[in-house]
């Protein structure tokens, strides 16, 4: 277990939704010995704190945006830490964006919120049609 300042810094570097700095005390925690899932803890914490606080509008879209890209950064180097034999998920969802429509900041939101909640997320990226969707629930039941 690090240092209960790292973690900390990991809260504020969320809460900054500063990539840089938390893509690199991500990394030296997993090195000082914090455990995977334990950052995920503290993040997923800061995303419901963030969550809470924009549907209290205290934040904008635009907070909720660069957290869950921040959130997302984080994840990347997190969830492949963690052994496959301690994942266990709520269940599993396809996520995607519809074709037709380009955007997909919302999508990944809720996929980095889904995510560090124990989701297992299957996202289909962006502009993807209905029948997509159905064949990869399909593969994923």
């Amino acid at each position: 277990m690090v240092e209960n300042s790292l973690l900390d810094k990991i809260r504020l570097d969320l809460f900054n939704y500063d990539e840089k700095a938390i893509k690199a005390d991500v990394e030296k925690a997993l090195e000082e010995g914090s455990s995977p899932l334990e950052v995920i803890d503290v993040l997923s914490g800061c995303m419901r704190e963030i969550g809470d606080k924009f549907a209290r509008l205290e934040l904008f879209l635009t907070d909720l945006m660069m957290a869950g890209d921040t959130m997302k950064v984080a994840l990347e180097i997190l969830l492949p830490k963690i052994p496959k034999e301690k994942i266990s998920t709520k269940g599993k969802i396809v996520i995607g964006t519809i074709k037709g429509d380009i955007h997909d900041i919302g999508k990944n939101i809720v996929s980095a919120m889904l995510t560090a909640s124990g989701f297992e997320v299957y996202d289909i990226g962006k502009d993807v049609s209905a029948s997509k969707f159905l064949e990869e629930a399909e593969k994923v039941k």
